[in-house]
């Protein structure tokens, strides 16, 4: 789709004869800025006029008169509205004299009526669907509940929504856009404008005083309003967006196409699902309000909360990590690190500010946070013979840093696996050569800069084989010629650091030479650890204890002696105790899952491991209502203590 590569934004004029002068100064200043007077809006025509009617009261632009125009009524929450646009199809070139004394010519003509005619259509559609969204018509106060259009050339730029006032609601398209084909997205964008417009007990008005300062949301929800209203231009817009998005300039500097405003309508708004064009589009409603509310649009501090129940600073840390994430995470169990509008234009790969290839280690010290609200990328490539790559970012002291430790399979089923953290220092250990592709070191500032150091080295790690344990608490798993399953429970890490990110193809077990099977499908990450449902081998008759050893790749191992009894384990009465409280919704460390995410595992591994005779009782506790350390307990129970039969679902 060819694309305008230009709007204008809101542009201030004094009156209709102003335009005329006054927009040449505009010319110089990328997509308009704001001045100090008014535009008169054109006036409505008496009576509903068809294309190809020649209206009165047309506006004259560099002496070209707008003397036709079309008028679109209709009904949208039950009040009757209208727009006009209007054009002229006088093929004529008109001259501008500019105040460096130099001239542009300009052509102000349309080439049909049926240009006009999409142009009010589109506007209607837009206006329609943003009603729908915002409960709030675009602003028509003082001009009988219409809104103008003027078909014009504009020398620069696709569009301009003149500052709204009483009487005065004009959007200005360009005519040679127009007469491209190009103006659907345009006209979608202006509308938005005039939406924002509409917010006027106090978020107008700032606005107004301070843009283009606040053009991160004023032009970035304009932008993101072109692919919100139809379908086919949803499937498209917003292409090479990621790309674009330069991660060391500050959230509040940015401007035009500003995927955050993509990523904050995804994952804090809740209207309708990622198959819409207006998915999520409650959360621009919620910002908008708030902003009226508070008589400023920096008001992300309250609105972030209040849609998610994230800080800003959380919030912009998943943003910071999906950029670079998005094309191997997993839509399902990492959400955050997605852009489920990623579709028909790919919004392409984020900007690394450091890419190599590591051998043996790499370090980046004496770094500086660029920006507030921005950050830096630093990306290795494993090569053969890094089989473990130690990252560590240690900030000054003090520091309040945003920290995103990630690493990438980006082949056949790709995969991410992510630890972040928001404070001074932050380490991790990722599976490098032949498991990870890539491996990066995000880091980023909130409201403070701040300076660190960041290292990549490829290591040894160790392992830990934490269950079975030594004989005397060894793991009863029945009779030599039967044997039953058992958990393995097990760590591998480097200096105290986890090693994330492994799979269990990397693991092998064997119980005095003989293998024990890892079940398939039992094999998981819980916090720092990794747990897997196991059947050791069968044994001659007469055995009774045997060693274990867990390896990693066959050269990592450690062994547990007199781990596994071959005596049967008899039944067993077991009891699952859930902390239900609101404190288990808390991730310890950002993608290593929540509290009660990883309890859910443990009771999973549990329920794979019960044997026909086993009993099994579920409860949960909680505590609310407290005044200091008095407070009101509940406790629940779900499963009286029941024997489960095989196959059975607790």
């Amino acid at each position: 789709m060819n694309v305008p590569l230009q709007r204008r934004g809101p542009v201030l004029v004094a009156a209709l004869l102003l335009i005329l002068t006054l927009a040449i100064a505009l010319a110089a200043a990328p997509f308009g800025a704001a001045q100090a007077a008014d535009a008169p809006a054109a006036p409505a025509p008496a009576a509903p006029a068809a294309p190809d009617a020649a209206c009165s009261g047309g506006p004259t632009i560099d002496g070209v008169t707008l003397d036709e125009c079309v008028v679109n009524n209709f009904t949208v929450g039950g009040d009757s509205r209208s727009i006009t646009v209007w054009y002229t199809e006088n093929v004529s070139t008109a001259t501008r004299d500019l105040d460096d004394g130099s001239t542009i010519n300009l052509t102000h003509y349309v080439n049909s009526d049926a240009e006009a005619q999409q142009v009010a259509d589109w506007a209607q559609e837009a206006w329609e669907i943003f009603y729908d969204i915002f409960s709030h018509h675009p602003y028509t106060t003082g001009c009988s509940n219409n809104l103008n259009i003027q078909l014009e050339d504009l020398a620069s730029g696709a569009g301009v929504a003149y500052w709204a006032s009483s009487g005065n609601c004009t959007i200005g398209i360009n005519s040679p856009t127009v007469r491209a084909g190009n103006a659907q997205r345009t006209t979608y964008h202006e509308v938005q404008h005039y939406l924002q417009y509409s917010y006027d007990d106090g978020c107008y008005a700032d606005l107004q005083s301070n843009y283009d300062d606040n053009a991160e949301f004023v032009e970035g929800y304009a932008d993101l309003s072109e692919d919100s209203v139809n379908a086919a231009v949803d499937a498209v817009a917003h292409g090479g967006s990621v790309s674009g998005y330069d991660p060391t300039n500050s959230l509040y500097d940015e401007g035009y196409m500003n995927v955050w405003t993509k990523y904050f309508v995804e994952h804090a708004g809740s209207r309708g699902t990622s198959a819409d064009p207006d998915h999520g589009w409650d959360a621009v409603r919620k910002h908008y309000e708030v902003c009226d509310d508070q008589d400023t649009l920096y008001v992300l501090p309250s609105v972030i909360p209040a849609l998610t129940g994230m800080s800003e600073e959380e919030f912009f840390l998943d943003f910071f990590a999906a950029n670079w994430a998005k094309e191997w995470a997993d839509d399902a169990t990492q959400p955050e690190l997605v852009y489920f509008d990623d579709d028909g234009n790919p919004y392409g790969t984020v900007n690394v500010q450091q890419d190599f290839n590591l051998s043996t280690s790499q370090s980046f010290p004496g770094e500086s946070t660029p920006e507030t609200w921005a950050g830096q990328y630093y990306q290795a490539t494993p090569q053969s013979g890094c089989d473990y790559v130690t990252v560590e970012v240690d900030g000054e002291a003090g520091a309040v840093l945003g920290i995103n430790l990630m690493a990438a399979d980006t082949s056949g089923a790709t995969s991410v696996s992510r630890s972040a953290w928001i404070g001074e220092d932050f380490t991790r250990t990722f599976a490098g050569w032949g498991v990870h592709h890539r491996i990066v070191a995000a880091v980023n500032a909130f409201g403070n800069p701040y300076d660190y150091d960041v290292a990549f080295s490829c290591v040894s790690p160790s392992v830990e084989l934490l269950d079975p344990r030594p004989r005397p608490n060894s793991t009863l798993v029945g009779q030599p010629d039967s044997p039953t399953a058992f958990l393995g429970r097990f760590r591998v890490s480097d200096g105290g650091s986890p090693v994330r990110g492994l799979v269990a193809d990397s693991f092998s077990a064997n119980a005095e030479g003989s293998a024990i099977t890892i079940q398939t499908g039992s094999f998981q990450e819980i916090g720092e650890e990794y747990w897997a449902v196991m059947v050791p081998p069968t044994q001659p008759a007469g055995t009774t204890y045997v060693d274990m050893e867990l390896c990693l790749d066959n050269a990592l191992c450690d062994t547990n002696s007199d781990a596994l009894l071959y005596v049967p384990p008899g039944n067993s009465d077991l009891a699952l105790l859930f902390d239900g409280s609101g404190s288990m919704d808390t991730e310890d460390v950002i993608g290593q899952g929540t509290r009660l995410v990883n309890a859910k595992k443990a009771g999973s591994v549990m329920a794979d491991l019960l044997v026909d005779g086993d009993r099994v009782l579920v409860m949960d506790f909680s505590a609310h209502s407290c005044s200091g350390d008095d407070c009101t307990f509940d406790i629940n129970t779900y499963l009286t203590r029941s024997e489960i039969p095989t196959g059975a679902t607790i």
